[in-house]
């Protein structure tokens, strides 16, 4: 039984990840060659930190282009499905659970987030170690603070890399609510279920909501408030809601 969710997860896996690993590399060189650019061109003063020569030079900005990329190549691959030779009636046929059909798809698309993510990680080393050359080099002025302190005080690189176990938790669902969440608009869509959409928007807009107040708060506020733990855990029982109800679509056939 596990062997054909391998061969499954392997199929879609295949089917998307090339793009992905395409589009990370373009992410990596793009903030970097611009990185590089405005350090040839930019005095930065001993008072810069590391993180505001990544903002200055696009490194957000540019990842969450490429993250929103990720979400349509995703959505794309499902409603590939649909078109030419209409593929979903093959997986519908196919003589394994259906609920593997969408385990499979849920498993491809974190794993082009996760891909993604690295990327973003190891771009951001990269950045560190072109601004330390640029230092040893004469050319700029030491930085008060340096790669350590980047990934405390920003926003953004602390929800990439959380601190803590209570992080990671919150980051975890957070990602995997939203996988979820808009594959979930996809299938109501396709079944015709317009009801569930309410469900997606729900949770849309905690997942909103915990992006803007997580990277808005400054590390040293209070980042453990409790409304956080509880916004988490309503986002991880619409979540599980979700994940039922997209099963049991797919498990009735009804995104056929």
């Amino acid at each position: 039984m596990m062997q054909k969710l391998y061969k499954l997860v392997n199929h879609e896996v295949k089917g998307i990840l090339k793009y992905i690993l395409v589009l990370a590399l373009a992410m990596l060189v793009l903030q970097n060659v611009i990185l590089l650019i405005q350090l040839k061109r930019a005095f930065f003063s001993t008072s810069e930190r590391f993180e505001d020569i990544l903002a200055m030079c696009g490194f957000p900005l540019i990842f969450v282009i490429a993250f929103f990329t990720v979400t349509g190549i995703c959505i794309m691959s499902v409603y590939s499905n649909y078109t030419g030779s209409k593929s979903i009636y093959t997986l519908l046929t196919l003589p394994q659970r259906r609920e593997f059909i969408y385990i499979a798809k849920f498993i491809s698309f974190l794993t082009c987030y996760l891909v993604i993510w690295a990327a973003q990680i190891i771009s951001v080393f990269i950045g560190y170690f072109l601004v330390y050359n640029t230092y040893l080099a004469g050319r700029i002025k030491p930085m008060t603070n340096g790669l350590f302190l980047a990934f405390i005080r920003s926003g953004l690189l602390r929800f990439m890399v959380p601190l803590g176990l209570k992080s990671i938790i919150v980051n975890a669902v957070t990602v995997m609510s939203f996988i979820s969440t808009f594959y979930y608009g996809i299938l109501c869509e396709r079944s015709r279920k317009f009801r569930g959409l309410l469900a997606v928007a729900a949770n849309m807009g905690l997942i909103i909501y915990t992006l803007v107040v997580h990277i808005g708060v400054s590390y040293g506020d209070n980042i453990d408030y409790p409304m956080r733990y509880i916004i988490t855990a309503l986002k991880a029982v619409i979540m599980f809601f979700i994940v039922f109800h997209s099963m049991k679509l797919v498990k009735q056939g009804s995104i056929a």
